[in-house]
C-alpha cells in the first residue's frame, strides 16, 4: 500500500507561519493587481510544499494471528457472591 506522508524540514508551526506570510503576499499582489502575481503565488506554494517534504511511503503488512490478552481479577472482592467461579468459567470459555 502506498501513501503520501509529510516529514517537514521545520515544525508545523513554522510552516503555518510561512504559509500565512505567503498567503498575505499573494493577497497583496492580487489587491494591487501586480504583474506576475499568479506566478509568484505558484512559486511560493511550490516552495512551501517542498519545505513540507512530501514522501511516498510503501508499506508491506503481514497478517498476524489474532491475539487476546486476558486479565483475571484475583482481588479480595472476587470472593463475594461466587464471582471467582464465574471468572474461572469465563476464562475456560475463552481458552
Amino acid at each position: 500500500m502506498t501513501a503520501l506522508a509529510f516529514e517537514p524540514l521545520f515544525g508545523w508551526a513554522v510552516l503555518a507561519g510561512l504559509g500565512g506570510l505567503a498567503a498575505a503576499a499573494a493577497a497583496l499582489c492580487a489587491l494591487r493587481r501586480a504583474r506576475g502575481g499568479v506566478w509568484r503565488a505558484a512559486a511560493l506554494t511550490a516552495l512551501w510544499l517542498a519545505l513540507a517534504n512530501p514522501v511516498l511511503v510503501e508499506e508491506e503488512r503481514e497478517p498476524v494471528a489474532d491475539l487476546v490478552t486476558v486479565v483475571v481479577d484475583e482481588s479480595p472482592s472476587q470472593r463475594i457472591d461466587g464471582r471467582a467461579a464465574r471468572a474461572e468459567g469465563a476464562l475456560r470459555e475463552i481458552s
